[in-house]
């Protein structure tokens, strides 16, 4: 008997092998129900990989029944390509009719599964953004803690603190602070006011030149003056050369075999811009002013001791 490959049929309806052995396999178990007997099974080599192919392989009888019980347009597309495999009692138009029936089940069934599939896809969506909404309020209420339990230890921090400012041991310490800061504050008063007492009687007790020269006593610039020393001469600068005199801490002395002699004394004076401050300062006595003219008679008689006070020695 002549019989016809699964995927012979296939070529000639553009169907995959795959659709077309579950069509048949779908036929074969409604034959098989119904007492007959299992589709004839082979293998062929495939055209395009060459490997073993297993297909089916029917009869026109068993074609004509797969196209009885199967709505498939493909194979009504099949039937009325071969008439000979036309069932019977159905004539072209009833296949025609089925495989538009066919192509408007399948066209439902696809806006179904499309409808299907897009709302499966919104109810991932929307489980997902369920999720991530869980997910924040989790986040929102781990947060939401987080800041109630800081707040609750700053509130408890503030209140220890607030407690051991207002306790009886801290008011003790900051009145015993402020106390010692008003001590302070008064000790520094009082010694800023011994102070300006002590400038004070010591600027009453400066004395002006007229007062020293009529004490019998002379500054170093009234010294000058009295011994007629010429212009631009400094009179400490030709002592110290001289080796006579020193500067110490602030004052003129008079260095050994010199001193002690009652040459010097010192004396209160004002000094400054605005003669408003008080030093105490190396005056000469009239002695001392003898002494300084002997001295410098000395140094004028001496023909080794170079040109006059003003000549710095060679060392």
């Amino acid at each position: 008997m002549k019989t016809t490959n699964s995927f012979e049929l296939t070529r000639l309806v553009g169907l995959t092998h795959t659709e077309a052995i579950h069509i048949i396999e779908t036929a074969e178990k409604k034959h098989l129900e119904a007492g007959g007997t299992p589709f004839a099974r082979g293998t062929i080599k495939a055209p395009r990989s060459g490997k073993p192919t297993p297909v089916y392989l029917l009869t026109d009888d068993e074609v004509r029944y797969i196209a009885t019980v199967s709505h498939s347009k493909f194979w009504a597309r099949l039937c009325l390509l071969q008439p000979r495999w036309m069932p019977e009692g159905i004539d072209r138009e009833e296949l025609r009719r089925r495989a538009r029936t066919a192509r408007q089940k399948a066209d439902e069934r696809r806006k179904y599964h499309r409808l299907a599939r897009r709302k499966a896809l919104d109810d991932r969506l929307a489980a997902k953004r369920e999720a991530q909404r869980e997910r924040e309020l989790r986040a929102k209420a781990i947060i939401d803690e987080a800041r109630r339990e800081r707040q609750r230890l700053r509130e408890a921090e503030e209140a220890r603190r607030e407690a051991e400012r207002n306790s009886p041991e801290a008011i003790r310490r900051r009145e015993e602070a402020r106390r010692r800061r008003i001590e302070a504050l008064q000790r520094v008063n009082n010694e800023r006011r011994r102070e300006l007492h002590q400038a004070r009687l010591q600027l009453d007790a400066a004395r002006e030149e007229a007062e020293l020269e009529a004490a019998g006593l002379y500054t170093f610039p009234m010294a000058e003056r009295r011994l007629h020393l010429p212009p631009g001469e400094c009179l400490s600068g030709f002592l110290e050369r001289r080796r006579v005199i020193t500067y110490s801490k602030g004052r003129s002395q008079l260095l050994p075999p010199y001193d002690g002699h009652g040459y010097t004394t010192t004396a209160t004076v004002r000094i400054g811009r605005k003669r408003d401050t008080p030093a105490s300062v190396t005056v000469w006595t009239k002695q001392g002013l003898q002494f300084l003219r002997r001295v410098i008679a000395k140094a004028q008689a001496d023909p080794h001791d170079g040109q006059w006070w003003h000549t710095p020695p060679v060392y």
